[in-house]
């Protein structure tokens, strides 16, 4: 099912492009004409018997219309082996896959009609070329010196470029991209400035340079760049301190890492960095990292935990898919997105916490996660993505907030288990064939119709209403609070047709509820012989009110009305959430400890142990029998701990 998706999907985004393509032939080469942007791209010339010098115009004539030339498309002229020589316009801007990949072991000229800056400008896919010389103005590169004011040098831009024996890079650069010199097999002396903020995975991997390198842990200025050569096993591997960033494929493949240390200066994983590092168990990321990059640690299959700190906002496609040994995981509230696949084939994984700072689930995300039980969706998320929980066969319930729109094909299709499932959304999200299993729903009561009558949220075979439980014994309004819930009790009144609760800190954050006096979260009919026969048994309702902000003072009010909208009955009051980790906060500020920018400063006279904590109480960092300490976080609002003392502290 998987793969017809996607074939599907693929199919779709293909028949799209072609639409408003015009695919001719002119001068012996074929082109896909936009008649919108009057824009051409070379078209596919795939295996064809070529003259062996080629030269692409900036332009074509076609029915009186001028197209620019401004792409040559993926394969275009792949195993084209007749080809020794072609010429590239400055039109061009992008180059596709393996457009040039002639699978011969000859050499190919690359005249190009622009100068430098207009090369580092073309965006490159995966090796457009095999093995090549470029030429400028007839002149072939070969001590390459990037022109002062490019300051990206793309992805692939001079992979397979073997006539290049030297490169310096100027000050203006930031980022050297993935594979950018890969395979430039002459390239012996490399020049870096220290301007350059980013380097690509695999940068400059299988040239000259790199290979003539010891084996081991390779540093390209504060990047570690790749450990070069096998990894001893039982490896427990320190990152030096001051380094910025872990490149993509850094580790990949080093099957003997079973531990790293990561400095707490790092603030980018690369892609793939530790890609199949099998004998990984555990790794705990500093709160100082922002981004774990696609396939970071894809099929690490002996990671069991890992620590994703409350800096990180965004957790890349495949980050952690084939992790089977991951057994649990929680999500900080930092993270906005958690990316396609991030999870998948994590069948060990039988919790995960999203927290109400995500706002999508990506396709795939948790795809084949068949130890996952259940899952609760926070109400920030919005869509869900497709096939997102797909395979999930242990999970047998899940609860879908109100603030979700739209659930993705097949997201949670073949999982067998799934037998429940909670969708509090007032309108039916859109969804298609997203469950292949349709027992029981539990939706708000006023719109079960709407529920029912929807082509596909309607096949489920029971459709319940959600609200508060009847409960026995209630004599008055009782509030008991937790880190992110607060359970209310309240009695039953006679005169009543429906209750109202509010929660709410100030006016513009109020969270608003109506019951029936079935409980049912709508306002219904009852018989007042009904009515006053509940009231008489003093029974009451129970709720509880979720997605509360741990240590936060909160107000309530609950009204008991008619039909009329007479208000019979008004209870107000005021709870607090209590703290994550369960300590009793002093409101007054701790003695000795300090905020300043970045940092908690502590100042003693006695040595004690100090903790800091998030507030989801996820430990950030910690000093055991310290006088005086100074602990570097990111800004933002922490819970301390100083010996027995325990206060909120704000840094900047």
């Amino acid at each position: 099912m998987k793969t017809k998706i996607f074939t599907f999907f693929a199919a779709l985004a293909l028949s799209a492009g072609q639409l408003c393509a015009l695919q001719v032939r002119i001068d012996g080469i074929n082109y896909n004409l936009n008649e919108t942007d009057l824009t051409a791209e070379v078209g596919n010339h795939q295996g064809s018997s070529l003259k062996d010098t080629l030269i692409i115009p900036a332009s074509v004539e076609y029915e009186s219309k001028t197209y620019s030339v401004t792409s040559i498309g993926s394969s275009a002229f792949q195993f084209c082996a007749n080809l020794k020589s072609v010429t590239i316009p400055a039109s061009v801007t992008s180059i596709g896959n393996q457009a040039f990949y002639l699978g011969t072991t000859d050499t190919l000229r690359v005249d190009y009609t622009g100068d430098l800056t207009d090369w580092c400008g073309i965006m490159f896919s995966y090796w457009s070329f095999g093995d090549y010389h470029l030429y400028i103005n007839n002149e072939k590169v070969t001590d390459l010196v990037i022109p002062e004011g490019v300051q990206n040098i793309r992805n692939y831009a001079f992979s397979y470029c073997s006539g290049l024996t030297s490169v310096t890079i100027p000050n203006s650069v930031t980022r050297i991209g993935s594979s950018a010199f890969e395979r430039c097999t002459g390239l012996t002396s490399v020049t870096i400035p220290d301007s350059v903020t980013n380097i690509g995975g695999r940068a400059f991997h299988n040239t000259a340079w790199y290979n003539n390198l010891p084996d081991g842990p390779v540093y390209i200025k504060k990047f570690f760049y790749a450990y070069k050569g096998t990894m001893p096993a039982n490896t427990s591997f320190t990152i030096d301190a001051g380094t910025l960033q872990i490149c993509g494929g850094a580790f990949s493949g080093c099957s003997g890492l079973t531990s790293v240390t990561i400095p707490n200066s790092v603030t980018l994983i690369g892609v793939g960095a530790f890609e199949r590092c099998t004998g990984l168990t555990s790794v705990t990321i500093p709160n100082s990292v922002t981004l774990i990059g696609v396939g970071a640690f894809e099929r690490c299959t002996g990671l069991t935990s890992v620590t994703i700190p409350n800096s990180v906002t965004s957790i890349g496609n495949s980050a952690f898919s084939y992790c089977s040994g991951l057994t649990s995981v929680t999500i900080p509230n930092s993270v906005a997105s958690i990316g396609s696949s991030a999870f998948s084939y994590c069948s060990g994984l039988t919790s995960v916490t999203i927290p109400n700072s995500v706002t999508s689930i990506g396709n795939i995300a948790f795809f084949g996660c068949s130890g996952l039980a259940s899952i609760t969706i926070p109400n920030s998320v919005t869509s869900i993505g497709g096939q997102a929980f797909s395979g999930c066969s242990g999970l047998t319930s899940v609860t879908i907030p109100n603030s979700v729109t739209l659930i993705g094909v097949g997201a949670f299709e073949r999982c067998t288990g799934l037998t429940f499932v909670t969708c509090y959304a007032e309108t039916p999200p859109a969804i298609y064939s997203s469950f292949s299993r349709q027992d029981t729903l539990r939706v708000p009561y006023k719109s079960i119709k709407a529920y029912r009558a929807d082509a596909s949220w309607g096949n489920f075979k029971v459709i319940q209403g959600i609200g508060a439980t009847l409960i026995d014994n209630v004599e008055e309004v009782t509030v008991k609070a937790d880190t992110t819930t607060a359970l209310f009790c309240w009695p039953a009144l006679a005169t009543v047709t429906h209750y109202v609760l509010e929660v709410y800190t100030d006016s513009s954050n109020m969270r608003s509820f109506t019951f029936g006096v079935s409980g049912e979260m709508i306002t219904a009919k009852m018989s007042w012989t009904e009515i006053e026969e509940m009231a008489a048994q003093h029974l009451g309702y129970a709720y509880t009110v979720t997605g509360l902000t741990p240590e936060t003072r909160y107000y309530y009010r609950l009204e008991s009305k008619d039909d009329s909208g007479r208000v019979w009955d008004s209870k107000s009051g005021t709870f607090t959430t209590k703290s994550s980790m369960g300590l009793t906060i002093k409101t007054a500020p701790l003695v000795g400890v300090f905020a300043r920018a970045g940092k908690i400063v502590v100042e003693g006279y006695a040595q004690c142990d100090v903790s800091v904590y998030d507030l989801t109480g996820r430990l950030v960092t910690q000093r055991t029998n310290v006088t005086n300490c100074t602990l570097e976080v990111p800004k933002g609002t922490y819970i301390v701990r100083k010996g027995k003392e325990v206060g909120k502290v704000m840094v900047p």
